[in-house]
This record gives structure tokens, sequence and C-alpha cells, in this order.
């Protein structure tokens, strides 16, 4: 509630969740998470949202579809495998920009990014969401536009892990 009512970021509810190990629920138990499905991430937020605090739900959400994005890659990827270690031990939370404003807001036609291949270890990002929740305050995003080689094809999308 006192979140809500002085518009604040609710970083010390989610500092607590750390601790509990909650921010790596859905992470696999071989990286150190909980290994945890969705409907037990259902439940943890409906219970944050119901007798606790609104604004840690959402947020919390939020995280949990994050960690979600990455999940589906992390098999082959150091770095995610890194940061899905690290969650909870050093209190690091994720968000998701999706939504692109130039449609709405909706996150299947990100009219509003662009990617450009700088070199073999580099892209350049344009992306202009619509809202991402925790903006400004999380301490890394998945971000979704369209792919490099993306040509118009609106099924080509990528995602990208990037630190705040």
């Amino acid at each position: 509630i006192h979140y809500d009512r002085t518009y604040e970021f609710p970083r010390e509810s989610l500092n607590a969740m750390a601790e509990l190990g909650l921010l790596g629920l859905t992470v696999p138990k071989e990286l150190g998470g909980l290994g945890q499905d969705h409907v037990c991430s259902a439940m943890i937020i409906e219970t944050l949202a119901r007798y606790g605090c609104p604004s840690t739900a959402m947020v919390y959400t939020m995280h949990i579809g994050a960690c979600s994005t990455l999940l589906f890659r992390y098999h082959n990827h150091p770095r995610v495998q890194d940061l899905l270690r690290r969650l909870d031990k050093d209190k690091l939370v994720g968000t998701l920009s999706y939504s692109d404003p130039a449609t709405g807001g909706h996150f299947w036609f990100p009219l509003s990014s662009k990617v450009k291949v700088l070199s073999e270890d580099q892209i350049q990002l344009l992306k202009y969401g619509s809202w991402a929740t925790s903006a400004g305050h999380a301490d890394w995003y998945t971000i979704q536009t369209v792919s490099p080689n993306f040509d118009g094809d609106f099924s080509n999308l990528s995602c990208f892990l990037v630190y705040q």
C-alpha cells in the first residue's frame, strides 16, 4: 500500500523476494533457481496482488515474463546462464520491453524498432516501447525488435538481453 500511495518503486519488496529465492522461481534448479512452473508463479503473483502489494505483483509479473523469454534461449548462451544464476544472489530484477507505440501497444508488430549489425560482436538497437513496467529501475531487460535480417517479415523477430 505504501508504494501505491507514494508512487515509489517497490525495490525493498523485490529484494526481500530475492532473499527467499523468488526472483529465480522459474529458473531450473541446475542454474540455482527453484525450478517451479507458471502455475506456481500465478499463485505467488495472485497472493501478492490480493494480500500484499499490487505494485510489487505487477513488477514481479514482468520479471517472471522476462525470465521466461530467457529460458527459451539459455541452453547455449553463457551470458544468459550467468544472469539466471545471479538473479537472487545479486537481486537482479528484469522486465520486458515488447510493446510498440506505433501499433497501439501490440508486441507482435514492432513498427517502431530497428536493428543494425555493426560487427560480429556488436549490434545497434533502436527500440521505442509503449511501456515497460520497472522502466528506469530494472537491472536488465528483454527487448523484442525486428531481427537484423528482418526484410519486412513480421514473423522474423528477435529478443535481446540488455543491461541497464
